[in-house]
C-alpha cells in the first residue's frame, strides 16, 4: 500500500480493521504483532537566520516604532 501511494491515515485505519479481523474474529492474536501502523514523517520548521530576521525587521514600514516592536517582541 505505501508503493502506491496510499496515505498515512487511510493506511492505518485499513491496519486497524485487519487487526481487528484477525485479533477479535479469527482470534489469532499472533497476526497482530506483524501489522506495524505507518508513521507520518514530520517536517522539520524552517528557522531563519540571524541576518534574514534584521533584514526582516528593516523592511517593515511605517513611520513610527510601532509596528517594528511589535515584530520584534
Amino acid at each position: 500500500m505505501t508503493q502506491d501511494g496510499v496515505s498515512a491515515s487511510s493506511f492505518n485505519v485499513r491496519i486497524i480493521s485487519l487487526r481487528f479481523l484477525f485479533g477479535i474474529t479469527c482470534g489469532r492474536d499472533e497476526m497482530k504483532r506483524l501489522m506495524q501502523f505507518y508513521r507520518k514523517p514530520r517536517k522539520r520548521p524552517i528557522v531563519l537566520s540571524v541576518e534574514e530576521v534584521a533584514d526582516l525587521l528593516v523592511a517593515v514600514p511605517g513611520p513610527g516604532l510601532q509596528y517594528r516592536a511589535a515584530l520584534g517582541i
